[in-house]
């Protein structure tokens, strides 16, 4: 694209022909699409004079064409807070709203959702977040119930980018004007349906980490329910009971799961309370060690089945949750969850020959002590497994030496064979952790001392 001359083109915005202005915003779109803040409209008023001519174009109803373009506009200048509460009005925001179609109460099929709807919601939750006097707007707030209403009645015909938007202006407002939080209850309770708590998991896996600190709040006492370290988890109580019922569909495994998990994953990684809060309801202390990890209908077992999931963007993601919760600590990790079940991440992240592992992102404080099941068994808990399995006999007992090496050699000849005919690929653990192919067979011994996995457990953790 051709050096274009910004004063020229700001000025054709400002006091050009129509004909003009048409084609000059859509090269400030162009150049303007990146940045986030406008020095060059801090002089000679030129920034009130583009916001105004902005919100006139957006008015004149003889030219709709560009009204998104208009929008588009002023969501890019919105980015920048230099005078913002001052361009900003109770008319402006009226207007904003008119074409975000929440000035009233709609049937659905009355309403045509258009790039100008879109763009106006992105607008909106520019303004929320950058002006303080948008966030306590009576007009703004007035529009709630239109909102909420929308946000109750949605159908398939819904855009998703207006479902996205929708509830993030309604976090962002509830978030950021405490006001707001009683006509939301009000008007939610007992309505609470699949479809917002979906929209709700989306939005947190695509806004900023610092926005998640109205999830939980700061109680006086104990006496409110979910209640954990003087902080109120009732939010991530709804997740994980979200997440449970999510883990029990047999389709879509993909859309229905990973995007409530990829929440998950982004707020124990956020706030180290709610980390220790989230593995004491997934991975408690053990109790029950006669069953493998993933039987069950615990979290625990149903997010254990998935570790072998031939889906590998699911299984990646509900190993990397469970990691996180152990503190990404080998040792801990194949506790929970057996060595069988996380072998595949461990390959991945490079770990099958590590037993335990720095954990340099996380406090060494003591989250939990083995349960007095677990100590009673725990030298009978097979690591592979995950489980408790009475003792075997010996199946080589009563056999010579001899006999012992024949087996033996039948057993290399065996794996031989099946390596040839490429039924399956031997491999042994590289100095970087992960499996590396082997030419033949014997290697195999080489490596027997080097994979024997150690015993040493996390103990207190």
């Amino acid at each position: 694209m051709e050096k274009v001359n910004t004063d020229e083109l700001i000025s054709k915005l400002i006091s050009g022909t129509y004909e003009e202005f048409c084609d000059s915003i859509v090269v400030f779109l162009e150049i303007y699409d990146k940045k986030t803040n406008f020095e060059e409209l801090n002089n000679n008023c030129l920034r009130e004079k583009l916001w105004k001519r902005l919100f006139y174009y957006l008015t004149d109803y003889t030219h709709l064409n560009h009204h998104h373009h208009c929008l588009a506009a002023l969501r890019i200048l919105s980015r920048d807070k230099t005078n913002l509460n001052d361009l900003i009005t109770d008319e402006a925001i009226k207007i904003i709203l008119q074409n975000a179609v929440l000035t009233k109460i709609c049937e659905e099929d009355q309403i045509s959702y258009t790039i100008v709807t879109i763009e106006s919601l992105k607008l909106l939750c520019n303004l929320l977040f950058n002006s303080l006097k948008v966030q306590q707007s009576k007009v703004l707030i007035s529009s709630l119930p239109y909102l909420i209403d929308r946000v109750k009645n949605y159908t398939t015909n819904v855009p998703y980018n207006v479902k996205l938007f929708d509830m993030r202006i309604l976090f962002l407002l509830t978030a950021l004007n405490i006001s707001t939080r009683d006509i939301v209850k009000t008007d939610l309770c007992g309505d609470i349906c699949l479809i917002k708590i979906i929209n709700v998991v989306n939005l947190l896996t695509v806004i900023p980490s610092s926005c998640y600190t109205p999830i939980i709040q700061s109680v006086e006492s104990d006496d409110c329910k979910n209640v954990y370290q003087n902080m109120d988890m009732s939010a991530i109580c709804v997740l994980l009971r979200f997440l449970d019922q999510r883990l029990d569909y047999t389709k879509n495994l993909i859309e229905n799961i990973s995007p409530i998990v990829t929440a998950l994953i982004r707020l124990v990684k956020s706030k180290r309370i709610i980390r220790k809060y989230v593995r004491l309801q997934i991975l408690p202390p053990l109790k029950d060690v006669m069953n493998r990890p993933e039987e069950g209908t615990t979290l625990r077992a149903k997010l254990c089945k998935l570790l072998t999931s031939p889906l590998t963007e699911l299984r990646d993601l509900v190993a990397e949750l469970l990691f996180i919760l152990c503190k990404e600590n080998v040792s801990r990790m194949v506790k929970y969850t057996g060595y069988g079940n996380a072998a595949g991440m461990f390959a991945k992240k490079g770990l099958l020959a590590k037993s335990s592992q720095t954990e340099t992102n996380y406090s060494s404080e003591s989250e939990d002590s083995e349960t007095e099941e677990y100590l009673k068994v725990k030298e009978q808990i097979n690591p592979v497994t995950g489980c408790f399995e009475s003792p075997k006999s010996n199946p080589l007992e009563g056999m010579t030496d001899v006999q012992k090496e024949y087996e033996a050699l039948q057993l290399v000849n065996l794996v031989d064979k099946l390596t040839r005919e490429g039924v399956v690929r031997p491999c042994r653990i590289g100095d970087d952790g992960k499996p590396k192919p082997i030419e033949h067979v014997l290697e195999l011994q080489d490596e027997l001392p080097k994979q024997q996995y150690g015993r040493k457990d996390s103990g207190s953790e």
